[in-house]
């Protein structure tokens, strides 16, 4: 199987656990890496799980998703967590903030977050806020993570 045909394949399982249960034990091979590559894996098992089928995969496939949702579960906690502290940073400093992206559709509950991989927690504050918002943070110990030259252009960019 070409990588172009089980990223489709891996697509369509998305949107239709269901056809998972059709194909063969070998298509897992390339399928398997395209969903962990999209970053889509947790997705897919929790799908199955909701279509009823998760147990009805392979098992190497099953062992795969479980673990994969394990790793969704403790992501999810990991960002409620953070997610809680930055909204008590941003009370003690009198500041209005909205959780954007992967983080607010986790805190929201919505199905868009679930087994939705997340390594950051995006924050909108008003402009004139940023400065005391950055060190409102870094008193609370929080970090700037490291950040590629495109990642930091468009931060910066977006900043102002």
């Amino acid at each position: 199987m070409k990588t172009l045909d089980s990223a489709k394949r891996a697509i369509g399982i998305l949107r239709a656990p269901r056809n998972a249960l059709s194909l063969p034990p070998t298509d897992w091979n390339e399928i398997l890496p395209q969903l962990r590559k999209g970053r889509m894996l947790s997705r897919f098992a929790m799908r199955a799980q909701s279509a009823g089928i998760a147990e009805a995969l392979p098992a190497k496939v099953r062992e795969h998703a479980e673990a994969s949702m394990v790793l969704a579960r403790s992501n999810r906690d990991t960002l409620t967590w953070e997610a809680l502290e930055v909204e008590r940073i941003l009370e003690r400093i009198g500041v209005p903030g909205i959780l954007l992206k992967g983080a607010a559709f986790i805190a929201a509950d919505l199905p868009a977050g679930n087994g939705r991989p997340s390594n950051d927690l995006d924050i909108l504050v008003p402009r004139d806020a940023i400065d005391k918002v950055t060190a409102g943070l870094r008193e609370g110990g929080w970090e700037e993570g490291e950040m590629e030259t495109g990642e930091q252009e468009h931060f910066l960019r977006w900043m102002q």
